[in-house]
């Protein structure tokens, strides 16, 4: 909900797992579907708000080993 700090993220992981925002009054928004799952390396989503526009935004995240901890790469571009 526009403006208004989600109660809960879910994430149900895998390919086809979905991430949900979850309202406090229970309203529930699907954000993203994830298209790409390789845990600890990987992570594509197809990000889609329901905002009634049908658009919706490729991102993908990479995660690599650095020596202090680990290297977060984010892309993202509209499908």
């Amino acid at each position: 909900r526009k403006g208004r700090r989600p109660a809960r993220i879910e994430v149900t992981p895998g390919r086809g797992g979905t991430i949900t925002e979850v309202a406090a009054d229970g309203t529930r928004t699907r954000w993203a579907t994830i298209t790409g799952w390789d845990p600890g390396r990987r992570l594509a989503l197809s990000w889609s708000l329901d905002d009634g526009t049908g658009s919706s935004t490729e991102v993908i995240v990479t995660f690599t080993p650095a020596r202090t901890g680990t290297r977060v790469a984010v892309r993202a571009g509209v499908k």
